[in-house]
């Protein structure tokens, strides 16, 4: 990989919807870092190195052209089925995952645990993430629960995501739309 200015005159999200940048050192010595905070490092005029390789979570969109619908306005669809028990409110498992601001897999990537090359653990349903990630994985009213092993993709709608708050220096507007693909890695207990 080589080295590249990250042109200034393009806005924020032009310059990181490739979903693939990774900040250069000096600011590398800051890592781990999320994506958005990559993000805001190019904003800043730093060095990106850019990968076009698709990481895991990316060849899943296009495997779901029927997503089911549910009155809150979540919208899932499984790409794998996952086996053994499903998680349940409080128990603390680990996701991988690929965050998008549209179902262009290939723009418009605010964050992803494959890029940083470590699944995200928290404890489901009690507040850590946002509602539709809660009623994706442990399920709802006709959401069936996500299994160890599992993938699948989300739409979820802004109530479910930040509302009407922008997140991340503005990296996610406000009302956003939210696309993600989850991994279920596994169910590790309760808290």
């Amino acid at each position: 990989m080589n080295p590249v200015k990250i042109n200034s005159s393009k806005s924020l999200q032009q310059r990181c919807s490739s979903a693939r940048c990774h900040v250069a050192t000096p600011v590398r010595a800051l890592m781990p870092i999320n994506y958005i905070k990559q993000c805001a490092a190019a904003a800043a005029g730093a060095v990106l190195l850019f990968s076009t390789t698709p990481g895991p979570a990316l060849a899943m969109t296009s495997a779901c052209p029927d997503m089911i619908k549910v009155a809150d306005g979540l919208q899932y669809c499984d790409v794998k089925l996952g086996s053994g028990d499903p998680p349940v409110k409080g128990s603390f498992i680990k996701v991988h995952y690929n965050g998008r601001l549209d179902s262009d897999t290939a723009s418009g990537t605010f964050d992803s645990s494959y890029e940083r090359g470590r699944p995200l653990g928290f404890a489901v349903d009690t507040g850590q993430v946002i509602k539709g990630w809660d009623e994706g994985i442990l399920g709802g009213e006709g959401v069936s629960p996500m299994l160890p092993g599992g993938k699948r993709q989300l739409i979820i709608p802004p109530a479910l995501g930040y509302g009407d708050r922008s997140v991340g220096g503005g990296l996610i507007p406000a009302n956003s739309t939210l696309y993600f693909d989850v991994e279920l890695i596994g169910r590790l207990g309760k808290k």
